[in-house]
């Protein structure tokens, strides 16, 4: 799993994992290394998760993250 700045294609963090993880498992401690606020967070429906929302949120960032077709709304 890798971050990267969109603006400059630099590399934030990255992690490599065996297929034992899924990549909302990975994102929140990514996330916890970085120091800086995110604008936008941007992946497909594997980050599709409370977990990754609130990692994302934390950093102040803007979710641009595909939901799954029957994703439901915690509350």
């Amino acid at each position: 799993t890798i971050l990267l700045d969109s603006d400059n294609q630099e590399i934030i963090s990255a992690m490599l994992s065996t297929n034992d993880y899924h990549d909302k498992q990975l994102l929140p401690t990514l996330l916890a290394d970085v120091d800086e606020q995110l604008n936008d967070a941007a992946g497909d429906g594997g980050y599709d998760s409370h977990d990754c929302f609130a990692a994302i949120k934390s950093k102040g960032g803007n979710l641009l993250i595909a939901v799954h077709k029957d994703a439901k709304i915690k509350q």
